[in-house]
């Protein structure tokens, strides 16, 4: 009997039955989930054999909830876009198409918050990602269903958090009196870049150094360099704690990559 009471104890202390998920909405108000809570929710669903980028090659069983019946606020606007923010420093700022997709109700593409349970818990990251990450995907994760011809590629893992915003705070990075190439180097840098890195320290991302205060890594590295550790980092520089993956040709092409060079020569040459 001891024993079974020792077992019962030791399960309802995982830290884990008290994380959270918090949703704020329009005007500031907040609504927060525990884990115990939303593996609770009466939305709450089993889904088998879920491919996600948390765990790629590897489909996963889920809890999950259609995100939709958390956080569709009558406070936001249609326009209104959504940001989330991971325990890991990743934070981004998404699309109004696919901030809408992920408040709809609607058919078409569904955004779900799979939620680890502290009795099954999900495998550690670092047999998924060459030791890149490390530790859980958890306390939850967005992954998409009913996607159809789309590939929604915002699937975040170790997510605590979504907000609306009514400023995109890319706003702020953008380049002034510049080439056409350097404008489009900025929306690829917001695309690719943006979640991790600020400029001028502008920006949500803190899981890498900003890149243009005090020093811009085109000044650091140089051209050819840079370009060398935005497809393969370990061939610059090793550290342990290292968490950028190389970008190879097929997720950013080299014109796109001469591009956002482009945009951050100019972003060095015109730091505030």
């Amino acid at each position: 009997m001891k024993v079974v009471v020792f077992i019962l104890i030791g399960l309802f202390a995982n830290p884990l039955w008290a994380k959270s998920f918090t949703y704020t909405d329009a005007h500031g108000v907040k609504n927060t989930w525990s884990v115990k809570k939303l593996l609770m929710h009466k939305q709450l669903v089993n889904i088998k054999n879920q491919n996600t980028e948390a765990f790629p090659g590897a489909p996963q069983s889920f809890k999950a909830i259609a995100l939709h019946h958390l956080i569709n606020s009558k406070s936001d606007g249609k326009a209104d876009q959504l940001k989330f923010s991971c325990t890991d420093g990743y934070s981004k700022v998404l699309s109004k198409k696919v901030s809408t997709f992920m408040r709809s109700k609607l058919s078409g593409p569904t955004a779900f918050l799979a939620i680890e349970d502290p009795k099954n818990p999900w495998p550690d990251l670092a047999g998924f990602h060459k030791g890149k990450h490390r530790g859980s995907a958890g306390p939850f994760l967005i992954f998409w269903r009913n996607e159809g011809t789309r590939k929604m590629k915002d699937q975040p893992w170790s997510v605590v958090s979504l907000q609306t915003v009514k400023s995109d705070p890319a706003e702020a990075i953008k380049p002034t009196n510049a080439s056409l190439i350097a404008t489009k180097g900025h929306k690829l840098f917001v695309k690719t870049c943006f979640a991790c890195h600020t400029i001028n320290l502008k920006g949500e991302g803190s899981m890498g150094p900003d890149l243009n205060y005090p020093e811009s890594p085109i000044e650091y590295f140089g051209k050819a360099r840079l370009k060398r550790y935005i497809r393969n980092p370990d061939s610059v520089r090793i550290y342990k704690s290292g968490r950028m993956k190389g970008f190879n040709k097929e997720s950013l092409s080299d014109s796109e990559l001469e591009s956002i060079i482009i945009y951050l020569q100019h972003m060095a040459k015109n730091r505030p």
